[in-house]
C-alpha cells in the first residue's frame, strides 16, 4: 500500500486541488526526464518525453522503490 508518509520519504512532493467539491490529492518526482505522479495513493503514472503511462502493477512501497532504483 502506497502511504504520503514514505511518499515523502522518498522525495516526492505533495499537492492538493479541488474540483467540484472533490479533494485530490498528488504526489510527484522527477527522475532525469521521466516523471511519476501518483493520484489519491492509487494511480501511477510516468511520464517522458510528453507521453505518459499507467502502472497498475505498482500498487506498494516496495515495488515504487524498485521503480526509483531503476531510474536512479
Amino acid at each position: 500500500m502506497l502511504t504520503n508518509e514514505k511518499l515523502l520519504a522518498l522525495g516526492f512532493e505533495r499537492s492538493e486541488w479541488e474540483d467540484e467539491d472533490e479533494l485530490f490529492v498528488d504526489h510527484r518526482i522527477q527522475k532525469g526526464n521521466v516523471v511519476i505522479e501518483i493520484s489519491n495513493l492509487e494511480k501511477v503514472e510516468v511520464t517522458t518525453k510528453g507521453n505518459y503511462i499507467e502502472l497498475p502493477k505498482v500498487d506498494n512501497d516496495q515495488k515504487l522503490e524498485q521503480l526509483l532504483n531503476l531510474l536512479s
